[in-house]
């Protein structure tokens, strides 16, 4: 038994629960919940995303992810996977699908970052049309960013899990 191997899956996999899991909910549960509220609504979000915890867990699980599927894919494979094999095109696919996923995620930062300093301007006095249409801007690219993601760990995921099903 390769104990090498063993402790990178349990990251690699443990991690992704995290990350995934937490967008997941995120995409399916929390936005639409909050979605109604209109302006509250969006504090809220904002309020969840700028916690420390949420600020230190969410980006370490999602590095964490990446990193410990990169080496698995590394000890797997090498530097380039057999793209002629279904295990190995399965990984590659999933495992691009994940890196494009993490680069969404450093997004969805920067873009909730932005959104923040929007709204503590506009709460300092009544927002102007201009902060409240780039409020809704940023809300709108974080929706977006947020389901791309999404649906990019939903190709990662089933191009793992299709991996099992073929020989390495």
């Amino acid at each position: 038994m390769d104990i090498v191997m063993v402790v990178l899956r349990l990251f690699h996999l443990f991690s992704s629960v995290i990350w995934a899991g937490f967008t997941f909910a995120m995409v399916l549960l929390v936005a639409p919940a909050f979605a109604p509220l209109g302006p509250e609504g969006g504090k809220m979000m904002l309020r969840i995303s700028g916690t420390r915890n949420f600020q230190i867990v969410i980006p370490s699980a999602a590095g964490l992810s990446v990193l410990s599927g990169l080496l698995l894919y590394y000890r797997l494979f090498g530097p380039m996977a057999p793209l002629n094999t279904g295990a190995g095109l399965a990984l590659t696919v999933g495992g691009a699908a994940g890196v494009l996923a993490f680069i969404e995620g450093l997004q969805i930062s920067r873009t909730q970052n932005a959104l923040r300093e929007a709204s503590n301007a506009a709460e300092k006095t009544k927002p102007s049309e201009s902060q409240i249409a780039e409020m809704q801007k940023l809300q709108q690219k974080l929706g977006k960013l947020t389901a791309t993601t999404a649906i990019l760990m939903v190709i990662a995921l089933t191009g793992m899990t299709l991996s099992e099903y073929f020989a390495i």
